[in-house]
């Protein structure tokens, strides 16, 4: 079977994308749930979720460190994290819904796979 395109969205650890006429190949290193040959037909639904920051959870988590980081000096330590939903893409198949983290990816070609996924999905 001989590939039309390839898309490496990342190189460490390794997602790779590889598209056929019928069908394309996830290739990952880090999730192997995601491997596999998956057919253009029995696509559902591709997108991207982008990355938000939660400000509801921050500031619930930043109240709830005042009350825990307290030392027993009585200085208070605060946490500095801010709670964010990662960049994911989402690939709904018939039987099998497949959520990616994009941490280090290359955008543009996420992007541009996903383009080309929802041209070829029914």
């Amino acid at each position: 079977m001989v590939s039309l395109e390839s898309y490496i969205l990342r190189s460490d650890p390794l997602l790779e994308f590889i598209l056929y006429q019928d069908n394309f190949k996830i290739i990952s290193a880090y999730n192997g749930n995601h491997n596999g040959n998956y057919n253009y037909n029995d696509l559902i639904k591709v997108y991207i979720i982008e990355e938000e920051k939660k400000i509801l959870s921050s500031i619930l988590s930043f109240v709830f460190s005042i009350f825990t980081s307290i030392s027993s000096t009585g200085e208070i330590i605060f946490n500095d994290g801010v709670y964010k939903t990662r960049k994911r893409l989402v690939i709904k198949i018939k039987n099998k819904h497949l959520d990616i983290l994009l941490t280090n990816c290359d955008i543009d070609n996420t992007k541009n796979l996903v383009n080309y996924l929802k041209h070829k999905q029914n």
